[in-house]
């Protein structure tokens, strides 16, 4: 019985420290970064230079890049993305205005 009790007691505290923990530890994903990378052709061919169209999201949303380093990507989808990136803020309130 006293076993069954410690290792309770053992579970209980490791339970909060693990809810304390993923309180602290949390990071916040900017949802445009999931949206973008939705938007984009999902070929992962790293055409762009970027390890995938995750990569290029980033890339995208950092700035970095051009929408058109995407070859598989159609005129039109890229065209929303610029539309997308121009018009929805995001964490900090800045919009971003991605180059074609």
């Amino acid at each position: 019985m006293n076993a069954f009790l410690i290792l309770a007691g053992i579970g209980a505290i490791l339970g909060i420290i693990i809810a304390f923990a993923a309180d602290f530890l949390y990071v916040a994903v900017d949802e445009r970064l999931t949206k973008v990378t939705e938007m984009l052709p999902g070929y992962n061919c790293g055409a762009c230079g970027c390890p995938g169209c995750a990569g290029m999201a980033e890339k995208v949303l950092a700035n970095e890049i051009n929408l058109k380093a995407c070859k598989p990507g159609k005129e039109e989808e890229l065209a929303k993305i610029q539309v997308y990136l121009s018009e929805t803020p995001g964490p900090d309130g800045e919009v971003i205005n991605v180059k074609m």
